[in-house]
């Protein structure tokens, strides 16, 4: 993931569509349970959902650059890349983050959620914006050309 960032922040890659160029706004890393609004199993208690936020946090959920609720080693691995990300390069335009779920933003339904109800949402950094933080509910739906 890191590899794909660095080579579009550098211009050494670039994606096109139907062989129009595009814009990348982000890279994202998602697995088998970014629905549910984590990257990793909840095996062991692996990934629990935390149960409360810093006055700091608080506010960044409520100006909708973090979702209001986070799984506590999804969380780690996003912080700990960032930091990464922050001292490697804090001057480009491409974000990097995680595809995960808006059932983050919803906690009273989050144990009888049905996932499939909730849209996808990315959650990344980018250095060089004015608020780094984004969590942005992605507006697509898949289609199937015929």
């Amino acid at each position: 993931m890191f590899k794909y960032w660095r080579a579009l922040t550098q211009g050494k890659e670039s994606y096109s569509v139907d062989g129009r160029p595009i814009t990348v706004d982000a890279v994202l890393l998602a697995t088998d349970y970014s629905r549910a609004g984590k990257l990793f199993h909840d095996r062991q208690n692996k990934d629990p959902l935390r149960t409360g936020r810093s006055e700091e946090a608080t506010k960044t959920a409520n100006s909708n650059q973090i979702p209001k609720l986070e799984h506590t080693a999804s969380e780690t691995a996003l912080r700990v890349l960032w930091k990464f990300v922050k001292y490697h390069d804090s001057e480009n335009d491409v974000g990097i983050g995680a595809l995960l779920s808006s059932v983050l933003d919803d906690p009273e339904q989050m144990e009888d959620a049905a996932l499939e109800e909730y849209p996808p949402a990315a959650l990344y950094y980018t250095p060089s914006e004015e608020y780094v933080h984004s969590w942005n509910y992605l507006p697509f739906f898949l289609q199937k050309d015929t």
